[in-house]
């Protein structure tokens, strides 16, 4: 009769995705026959710690733990694909263990660094030594050479001891990449003319980098070199983080500067970038005209925008408040316009919020006057009341959105709206009868608890949306239905 062991590995490699990790660990300290498939689930996708958290207490031993293990056991670093991690301005009290220091120096020591390699070695393992938790958190990235997708949030000692909000620009560590990698500013180190020397490190240099392809990165500063990785085809930026000035590279070195190779490109941005006028005390971040350009980001093909409206509106309140509180003070025409410049090459634009925040704000927004610009646009997420604006459908309507055919563009195949009401379907009743769809293939009617008409308003109410469904489907149309909590 066969036994359960006698499974091949990979019949268990499908059966651990849908257990737990606690689960895995126990059955890693239980059955020696089941330990390496279940080792390599395990250390697959490591989340060290959540995002975004309140309190962070545990994190650093934690994450000296699971580090500690990794230069026990280097089998166990190459199972690591994604690593979610956060690191802090902190110290580990414990003094790590001579074995592990040894292990440490060795790794620092056979990397090729920009300046004296035997200084910038020397000063990241004094790091290392004093417990340095960004020091060692670079020293995590530098043991798992196999690692494709990396979220990384830099939080700074004040960040760590008090309760600040996720929009409170001192929760962030400041120099994030100078923190990881020993030091990436100029520092002073003993030589014989007793001058400056240059530390910088190459990113690429770092193992756990090299064969990185997708990056979230939530600090202050976004440093250029993230952008240089070999095969990052992925990056999501945090709200309020200063991106760096890559047009003033490419104009300054036009021999040396190397366009990055992102493809995808996920942007969590303040609705203060919709107002008409931005005030000065507002940068663009994400957005600004040295970042985010043809020239800088020419192989862009998806773009995902994250709207929040809540932040620190003037340095000289302690408190963040609304960018956006009267009707039509935000203007997405205004935004569009931004993204002017790469407006040529997306196929793919995501305009949405977090599940987990309200959309009241999206009154204070006046919608989009045509997408027509975004010629090679196929894919298109975006809430009705953007597309169509508030009340759309209603005899007293405020705004008249163009007719389809001048409102979006020829190439769009796939078009999802978010909070949608029912006067959505006459308007696709209507473009489908006056053959103004183009080349629509497949909408997406995505409900949600949050705001518009609910799913089960659309699936039984007596709307005709069944007879619909057959119609659009008879004219080359798909019509489906979602839901999401």
């Amino acid at each position: 009769m066969t036994s359960l062991l006698s499974l091949p590995d990979e019949l268990f490699l499908e059966i651990w995705k849908y257990v737990d990790g606690r689960a895995l660990y126990a059955l890693c300290l239980t059955c020696r026959t089941l330990r390496p498939s279940a080792q390599e689930t395990l250390y697959t996708a490591p989340a060290l710690w959540e995002h975004y958290c309140i309190s962070y207490i545990g994190a650093l031993d934690i994450f000296m733990r699971f580090t500690r293990t990794l230069l026990d056991r280097p089998d166990l670093a190459h199972h690591v694909r994604f690593l979610r991690v956060v690191i802090g301005s902190d110290y580990y009290k414990i003094s790590p263990h001579e074995f592990h220091l040894d292990a440490a120096h060795k790794i620092i020591e056979g990397l090729p660094t920009g300046g004296k390699r035997n200084g910038r070695a020397a000063f990241w393992m004094q790091l290392i030594h004093e417990g340095n938790w960004p020091a060692w958190g670079g020293l995590l990235l530098s043991l798992v050479p196999r690692l494709l997708e990396l979220e990384l949030e830099l939080i700074s000692h004040r960040g760590l001891t008090h309760e600040l909000s996720i929009h409170d620009n001192n929760r962030y560590l400041r120099h994030g990449a100078s923190s990881l990698l020993g030091s990436l500013d100029t520092v002073y180190w003993p030589d014989e003319n007793n001058k400056p020397l240059s530390v910088l490190l190459d990113l690429p240099s770092i193992a756990g980098l090299r064969s990185l392809t997708k990056l979230k990165f939530l600090g202050v500063y976004l440093n250029a070199d993230w952008l240089k990785l070999p095969n990052l085809a992925s990056l999501e930026i945090g709200r309020d983080c200063h991106c760096p000035d890559l047009t003033g590279m490419r104009l300054n070195s036009p021999t040396t500067y190397t366009q990055p190779r992102i493809s995808s490109l996920q942007l969590d941005v303040p609705t203060s970038l919709l107002l008409p006028y931005l005030r000065s005390s507002w940068p663009l971040r994400s957005l600004d005209p040295t970042f985010i350009t043809s020239e800088n980001f020419g192989n862009v093909r998806q773009l995902s925008i994250c709207f929040t409206n809540t932040g620190w509106v003037d340095p000289y309140y302690s408190a963040p408040r609304d960018f956006l509180h009267q009707r039509s003070q935000g203007d997405m025409s205004v935004f569009l316009d931004r993204l002017q410049s790469i407006s040529g090459t997306l196929e793919t634009l995501r305009i949405w919020h977090y599940s987990d925040t309200d959309t009241y704000f999206f009154q204070f927004i006046k919608p989009l006057i045509s997408l027509a610009g975004f010629t090679k646009l196929k894919t298109l997420t975006i809430p009705q009341e953007f597309l169509l604006g508030p009340d759309y459908g209603k005899p007293d309507a405020s705004w008249h959105p163009l007719e389809p055919p001048a409102l979006l563009p020829n190439s769009l195949e796939t078009l999802t709206i978010l909070f949608p009401t029912l006067h959505i379907l006459g308007w696709l009743e209507k473009g489908a009868r006056l053959e103004q769809l183009g080349g629509l293939k497949n909408v997406v009617i995505q409900c949600n608890s949050q705001q518009g008409d609910v799913y089960s308003t659309f699936r039984f109410g007596d709307n005709g949306f069944g007879e619909l469904v057959e119609y659009l489907y008879y004219c080359g149309l798909s019509l489906r239905l979602g839901y999401e909590p």
